[in-house]
């Protein structure tokens, strides 16, 4: 599914970045398809220069080519283009488009996937930041760069962060996670795709 173009924030930096806050409830959230356009677009696709984009907003030492983005739908408030029901999504970022990956049956709460943090039910939306381990090593061939992927996955989610305060969301991010769990419901290896940084957003 095409996304729309990212929209024009026009926030000031230290107002977004002083309305950071994290949310623990979600009930009665939304959020709309523009706004996972913008965050998936202004977070996870190159920006830099415009004639031949290969930089993103966020610092990230591999040029981000290592890092996943996949999207979960909750039960309700999801965007009325998207499937509801934990439809799991992978961002392509050079078409930014969205792509059904599963419908995720066995989840019956945001929280089976997060060591029952019942801080995340009811959000209409669960980002998740991965990694693809031989992409990354393959150019990192030391130890120390499991280190790397961490600071920069941060960078990444620290983007997505305020890019949805900007946009007037609320937001609830976590690293602590069920592997397991996790990886069956989005279909991926935790050897080769690893799921390491989780976000749920909604509008107030």
């Amino acid at each position: 599914m095409s996304l729309p173009e990212p929209t024009d924030l026009g926030v000031d930096y230290w107002r977004a970045h002083d309305g950071r806050r994290t949310s623990r409830d979600f009930r009665t959230s939304r959020i709309n398809i523009d706004d996972v356009a913008t965050i998936l677009g202004l977070t996870f696709k190159p920006r830099f220069p415009a004639s031949d984009p290969y930089l993103y907003t966020s610092q990230s030492y591999s040029l981000g080519a290592p890092f996943h983005a996949y999207l979960i739908t909750g039960m309700e408030g999801a965007p009325e283009e998207l499937r509801k029901n934990y439809a799991v999504y992978h961002y392509d970022s050079n078409a930014h488009e969205l792509g059904l990956i599963r419908t995720a049956t066995e989840l019956d709460q945001f929280d089976a996937l997060l060591w029952r943090q019942s801080y995340v039910n009811h959000a209409p939306i669960m980002l998740v930041i991965c990694v693809d381990w031989q992409q990354y090593m393959w150019k990192y061939r030391f130890s120390r760069a499991y280190r790397f992927v961490l600071t920069e996955c941060g960078a990444f989610m620290q983007t997505a962060l305020l890019i949805a305060s900007a946009l007037g969301l609320k937001a609830f991010q976590t690293p602590a996670m069920n592997d397991i769990a996790m990886c069956k419901a989005l279909d991926v290896a935790d050897h080769e795709i690893a799921p390491l940084y989780v976000a749920t957003f909604g509008r107030h």
